[in-house]
């Protein structure tokens, strides 16, 4: 009876365990800065008072592989606010467990509103730590460029917090 209770236990924390990475298809994150600059050339002085926030959606149809949306605006930049939209995918290298690194790449093209819709293109590199089993903090690094329209070329160093559910 033992022995069947035992394999009943096990059985059941499988499944458990399976249930849970199922119901971690989903993952939400965030990343935000401000920044504020000043500096003169000549005689002219410069103020810069920046802000950037990028949201990020993200559905797994497998433990690595993801389809992603994101949303991000620039503010304030030259007294004018620019906004992105993308549509992409994701691959995560690794096992997603409390502790564990987990580097990934992603890529997404998008609509930059910077000078009219532009299209765009970011591709990015990084790293989930796994603070929990369903949060992370995410260092990455990101370019961009547009393809189309005004000619934009740039980097994102970031820091994000992701939640999985």
């Amino acid at each position: 009876m033992r022995k069947i209770a035992l394999a009943l236990g096990i059985l059941l924390a499988l499944a458990a365990g399976q249930a849970l990475a199922q119901a971690q298809r989903n993952e939400v994150s965030v990343f935000g800065t401000w920044n504020s600059l000043s500096g003169s050339s000549g005689t002219r002085d410069h103020d810069w008072d920046m802000k950037y926030l990028q949201l990020n959606y993200a559905r797994y149809f497998s433990e690595n592989l993801a389809l992603i949306a994101g949303y991000s605006k620039l503010g304030n930049m030259n007294d004018k606010n620019f906004d992105i939209v993308e549509l992409g995918g994701k691959f995560s290298m690794g096992n997603v467990r409390q502790g564990n690194f987990v580097p990934y790449i992603e890529g997404a093209l998008g609509l930059f509103d910077f000078n009219g819709n532009d299209l765009g293109l970011r591709i990015g590199v990084g790293v989930s730590y796994m603070v929990t089993e369903s949060t992370s903090v995410d260092p990455y690094f990101s370019y961009l460029t547009t393809l189309s329209g005004d000619k934009l070329n740039g980097h994102i160093i970031g820091l994000r917090l992701a939640t999985r559910f």
